[in-house]
């Protein structure tokens, strides 16, 4: 997994009776070959997202959470 490439694409805010409390990270994901692909999202609490607003840190968040999905 660390091979893999994830690149932010998209973040929205969704608000729930006027509160935001999560945060949807879409991204693509590709391997150097391509062979592997995909795109999707995670959410995340918008402390998190705070925490992790570069970019670099939010790739590092996404791939967190897709390895505790994946586990």
């Amino acid at each position: 997994m660390e091979q893999i490439e994830i690149n932010v694409t998209n973040i929205q805010f969704p608000s729930a009776g006027g509160e935001q409390q999560k945060v949807h990270l879409h991204y693509r994901l590709s391997d150097p070959e391509n062979a592997v692909r995909g795109d999707g999202h995670v959410k995340a609490t918008l402390e998190e997202y705070v925490a992790n607003a570069a970019l670099e840190d939010m790739s590092a968040l996404i791939r967190s959470k897709l390895m505790e999905r994946l586990a």
